[in-house]
């Protein structure tokens, strides 16, 4: 691609400019910022609705009492057991017990403080998240 036809399309959902290779007069590669492509735009569309997707299976089986609220927030900040369990100090293990809404229901005040801190939400919020007509943070969801 000539740095003439590099695609400059605005409808990224990222921010800020991408770095891309394209050949100049000469014949040489050079790197040439473009605002997005339609490949790009595509890809981080399709990225969106699969995370929103799942963000949507974890409200779903928070509501239904398959799983703990931190099911849903583990889907929404895109993160696992261990991920999370480097964050807030725990073995893996007791995160995935706290998944199952038995365990959840036991759990004392400071460790619901520790994950509710984590999320940046209150202790309420996290306890008892708003699952009906949610926004999702992950980009704009297409209805």
């Amino acid at each position: 691609m000539k740095i003439n036809d590099v695609e400059q399309d605005p409808e990224t959902h990222l921010p800020g400019p991408r770095l891309t290779f394209a050949m100049d007069d000469t014949g040489h590669y050079q790197i040439v910022e473009s605002v997005g492509n339609h490949l790009g735009t595509l890809t981080v569309k399709m990225m969106w609705e699969h995370i929103n997707e799942q963000v949507e299976a974890a409200a779903g089986k928070v509501r239904s009492g398959q799983e703990s609220p931190l099911a849903f927030f583990m889907a929404c900040k895109i993160m696992d057991c261990g991920l999370i369990a480097q964050y807030v100090g725990m073995a893996s293990w007791r995160i995935k017990r706290h998944l199952r809404p038995s365990v959840f229901k036991k759990l004392k005040t400071p460790v619901l403080q520790r994950y509710a801190d984590f999320f940046g939400v209150t202790l309420a919020e996290f306890v008892n998240p708003q699952l009906d007509g949610i926004d999702l943070i992950l980009g704009k969801k297409e209805r």
